[in-house]
């Protein structure tokens, strides 16, 4: 269809979701550039490059400045600074951009590239960031303090952690943190705060984000007895039903969405909300902004500010992801940041 459009324009919205080169979608993506040679073509986002410079592997592909396959860029424009434990129990690389590189990255974005921050082209309200703190049942604390030992630990083949197990384990901790242990609820004490955080939006309309499946009904119940009308944005419902959750939230008719942010962290126009809670949230920093993105855009300037809280359990890896994601820190720098805690540096 697009070849037969004869259409001189391609224009990619979200672009940083084709940021993996190895990907199947942003393989297709540069096969049908290859294919059709668009004149012109243009990549939006608000997020280019989260996890730095690296990023711009796809884009500088895309505006046909770099023609080296993803392996070889790397090795000529990064230095790994763990290389000399390359082989080594625990090595994990470390990629930096070299001096000369930045310097031609930094030419390549001044040519090929237009920037404008919110706060340019925009009159939007202050963003206010605020934590509440969940004290954990004794349960949790249990539970959380055995697996914690057992998944920082070598495994029981003696391989140690790495980039690839590191991060799904520390969502093992996450789950006993929101009141699950594997499928099965346990007592939890983060409801309890979360029910301060709502009492806290006043009689405003507010979101309510969360990565968990089980915990839709947990939060449903709770704002059920609390008498607030809501509805649901998850991967699970169709379009036709995501799309008349938030025109229902948009036009006041419910007053908060239970929201994954996978589903309703790209593209959606939540304005309505003055709040947005994060009750539960991973590690990924282009989730994270798409879902500050949701209500802190054009059209939020109906309210006087916007509030973001955090639901965080002191001393526990709440805190640790919640610094790194303000932070704006890579997944690179979060799991060496993990490594360092487990090497006790």
């Amino acid at each position: 269809l697009l070849q037969q459009s004869g259409a001189a324009w391609l224009i990619i919205d979200e672009a940083h979701n084709f940021k993996t080169p190895t990907s199947l979608q942003t393989k297709g993506l540069f096969a049908v550039i290859n294919k059709l040679r668009f004149p012109f073509i243009y990549l939006l986002t608000g997020t280019p490059t989260p996890q730095g410079y690296i990023d711009l592997f796809t884009y500088m592909t895309i505006w046909g400045v770099n023609k080296e396959s993803f392996f070889l860029w790397r090795k000529r424009h990064f230095i790994d600074k763990n290389e000399k434990r390359r082989g080594w129990a625990g090595y994990y690389p470390e990629y930096v951009v070299s001096k000369t590189s930045e310097q031609y990255f930094q030419q390549v974005l001044a040519q090929y590239s237009l920037t404008a921050k919110k706060d340019e082209v925009l009159d939007l309200p202050p963003l206010l960031r605020t934590n509440i703190y969940a004290e954990l049942t004794k349960e949790q604390e249990q539970h959380y303090a055995s697996m914690k030992e057992f998944l920082f630990a070598i495994d029981k083949e003696g391989n140690e952690l790495n980039a690839a197990n590191l991060l799904s384990r520390t969502l093992r901790l996450q789950q006993i943190l929101a009141g699950f242990l594997g499928d099965t609820p346990i007592p939890n004490g983060r409801l309890e705060a979360l029910k301060y955080a709502i009492e806290s939006t006043g009689k405003e309309q507010f979101l309510i984000w969360t990565i968990f499946k089980p915990t839709y009904s947990q939060i449903s119940e709770l704002l059920t007895e609390a008498g607030i009308s809501h509805a649901f944005l998850t991967g699970e419902q169709s379009n036709e039903e995501r799309t008349k959750n938030m025109d229902d939230f948009q036009n006041g008719r419910i007053r908060c969405l239970i929201a994954h942010p996978r589903a309703g962290g790209v593209g959606a126009n939540l304005t309505a909300a003055s709040y947005s809670i994060h009750y539960t949230k991973n590690f990924n920093l282009v989730d994270d902004m798409q879902c500050e993105a949701r209500n802190y855009r054009g059209g939020s300037e109906q309210h006087k500010k916007i509030t973001r809280i955090d639901v965080i359990a002191k001393g526990t890896i709440d805190e640790q992801i919640t610094e790194a994601l303000r932070e704006k820190k890579s997944v690179q720098d979060f799991i060496l940041g993990l490594k360092g805690e487990k090497d006790g540096r």
